[in-house]
């Protein structure tokens, strides 16, 4: 089942949502890293967070759909499929910017993205896209609030600019990310089926999370990928709408439960 569960997110061609989180096995930091979308979650702990694993795990290498992530570079160095950026990480770096930096112009960035996610929430269930007139509105006020950011943030720390190997500042951090991949950040206004954040694969991590507070860490590397194989099976048949105890049981038959058959 595994397998076909990771074959079924492979060929999707809908938008996939990567993330990982460390994980302690027999005493050691690794990482478990998911691959999931609205049907299917695929787990695999990896004494590695970067291209190894993820080249090892071997979804999104192989993937050609859009892949929903928060940026991280490893996830951008694989170009066969489209990128979407999490926009929930993005607002909680602007509140950041606001509360630490006290720059203005991200408020409007913050109520700009907002708005438009309000937008394609009433027009989801009518439309596959916002109309083209929006759209160059919404762009032509996210290029001008990314021109005002880039302003401020120089008047704000010229002087630290000026010095050889100067720091950059948080904000122009978020400033270039906002400006080079602005079409990862507003696909979801120009396809529906592509979420505004990356929630469902932070969702899909959480249980695993609560696992480790409760049992510190995995004692062998043969239980943490036991454990993987069967929460993604659990989670998996949970969202498709199945009963998760009569499937386990089904695994131990002549007729287990495959969800990606279902």
């Amino acid at each position: 089942m595994r397998k076909n569960i990771k074959a079924s997110l492979i060929n999707s061609q809908g938008a996939v949502h990567f993330d990982e989180t460390g994980l302690a096995i027999d005493k050691k930091r690794q990482w478990l890293h998911v691959a999931s979308n609205e049907r299917y979650t695929y787990y695999e702990a990896h004494e590695k967070r970067g291209k190894e694993a993820v080249d090892s795990i071997g979804i999104l290498p192989n993937f050609i759909g859009t892949a929903v992530h928060d940026c991280w570079k490893t996830y951008l160095q694989y170009t066969d499929c489209d990128h979407s950026l999490c926009n929930a990480h993005i607002l909680r770096e602007l509140n950041g910017i606001s509360d630490l930096e006290k720059q203005s112009w991200a408020e409007p960035m913050k109520n700009l993205l907002i708005e438009i996610k309000k937008e394609v929430d009433l027009n989801w269930n009518i439309a596959n896209a916002l109309t083209l007139d929006k759209i160059e509105a919404f762009e032509k006020r996210y290029t001008q609030i990314l021109e005002d950011g880039f302003k401020e943030d120089y008047i704000a720390n010229s002087e630290s600019y000026a010095k050889k190997k100067a720091k950059k500042s948080a904000s122009l951090n978020l400033l270039n990310r906002l400006s080079t991949y602005r079409e990862q950040i507003l696909a979801f206004m120009h396809d529906f089926d592509i979420p505004f954040d990356n929630n469902l694969a932070e969702r899909d991590l959480r249980m695993a999370k609560v696992k480790q507070k409760i049992s510190g860490t995995f004692r062998s590397v043969s239980g943490a990928k036991a454990f993987t194989r069967i929460r993604g099976y659990v989670s998996t048949v949970r969202k498709q709408g199945m009963n998760a105890l009569k499937c386990i049981n089904s695994t131990f038959t002549e007729n287990p439960v495959d969800p990606t058959l279902a």
